[in-house]
């Protein structure tokens, strides 16, 4: 399997980090991650672009938080990070908080320009993906990484045939949780319709 740079800015994407972490590792991949460091975005920058160029892949996820600038730097580790992987000619799975997405305004830069304008080159010269909510990134990387292996499978057609049959795998398993989902957020609304609402109208 892969080994898998994970990067992102930490204390606005802990908990989406943490879902990639743990899905990737479920794939059985290796995953470098700056909790291997430090849980903080002030993480030793050498070791991180060495881990970069060390890696087969790189993800990034990237919110509205620009991320800590190191001294001596103009740019900040995450978008460094990012750098090094396109220098390096890794491949690159990008993936965008949703504009509509609900988000604290704590978890956000004051001075959005330095991240709006990473995240509109992003846009530009990139495939990217987008998300609302942990459980959908996580959905979303790991059916990107499946495809990504199947497309750069170079041994026997049997490997090439388990990871597109792990690509078809995780792309029902996100439909059904799609669908469970849709057939949940319906089931409550017809509470709504059937119960609820009439009792309210019972105290009008």
């Amino acid at each position: 399997m892969a080994k898998i740079y994970l990067s992102s800015t930490y204390k606005d994407l802990a908990e989406a980090r943490a879902a990639v972490y743990r899905v990737l590792r479920k794939m059985g991949h290796d995953v470098v991650a700056m909790e291997d460091y430090v849980s903080s975005d002030q993480r030793p920058l050498d070791q991180c672009l060495a881990d970069v160029a060390a890696s087969d892949l790189y993800i990034g996820l990237f919110a509205w938080s620009y991320g800590y600038i190191p001294p001596q730097q103009e740019r900040s580790i995450t978008e460094l990070e990012f750098r090094q992987a396109e220098r390096c000619r890794k491949p690159c799975l990008l993936f965008l908080l949703h504009e509509d997405a609900p988000w604290s305004r704590k978890l956000m830069d004051r001075d959005l320009e330095r991240i709006e304008s990473l995240r509109t080159e992003l846009c530009r010269d990139r495939v990217v993906s987008f998300f609302r909510t942990t459980d959908e990134l996580a959905a979303a990387v790991s059916v990107a990484v499946a495809r990504q292996q199947s497309e750069g499978t170079q041994g026997t057609s049997s490997a090439r045939g388990e990871a597109d049959a792990l690509v078809e795998l995780v792309g029902r398993m996100v439909g059904e949780c799609i669908r469970l989902v849709e057939q949940r957020q319906h089931s409550d609304q017809r509470l709504y319709e059937d119960f609820v609402g009439p009792a309210l109208d019972d105290f009008e």
